[in-house]
């Protein structure tokens, strides 16, 4: 790259970022939304794996299954950390109900003060449940987020029980600068 498109490059990134800095542009929240097939996945690969990924959600159609759920945001230097994971479960079995386990992970390998927390739904035939991690999960009261830009559930998912929709929410600025 010759030195004048790196020159014009930088005058514009530093311009872009001056803009921004003197915007104070209105914080706003933001989420992603997915079937369960975008986000999750089986611990255990190969033929022994019973999670049958459909369209609208996973199903553990054989023995319980663990599952890992990864929820991916955008960052910026103003965002914040996800302020809420929010997952939905149905189940298409006939007794029941059944009890889904899933366990939130805040943070990284090793990280201090990285948040873990346990949460069950209980999910009759037909009908759906849903399990909500937010700030008020962390151990901190004056928390406004779940501590951490990296988040993931794992879930045991019972016999017939099915992951659907999942969701995961940050507040960012919004770009339009107060008037």
């Amino acid at each position: 790259m010759n030195h004048a498109v790196k020159a014009a490059l930088l005058t514009i990134g530093l311009g872009a970022a001056f803009v921004a800095a003197d915007s104070k542009a209105e914080m706003v929240v933001y989420g992603s939304a997915a079937n369960a097939p975008g986000r999750c996945q089986a611990f255990t690969p190969g033929p022994t794996n019973t999670i049958r990924n459909r369209v609208v959600g996973s199903e553990n159609v054989g023995a319980s299954m663990a599952v890992a759920c990864d929820f991916e945001t955008t960052f910026s230097e103003v965002s914040t950390n996800p302020i809420l994971v929010d997952m939905w479960f149905s189940y298409n079995g006939s007794a029941g109900p059944v009890n889904v386990n899933c366990t939130m992970l805040n943070g990284w390998q090793g990280a201090e003060g990285a948040v873990l927390v346990n949460k069950s739904a209980s999910v009759a035939s037909g009908e759906q449940s849903e399990i909500t991690f937010n700030s008020d999960d962390t151990p901190d009261p004056e928390d406004t987020d779940l501590g951490f830009v990296l988040v993931g559930v794992n879930c045991t998912l019972p016999t017939n029980a099915v992951i659907n929709d999942t969701y995961v929410y940050w507040a960012d600025d919004n770009g339009v600068p107060a008037t």
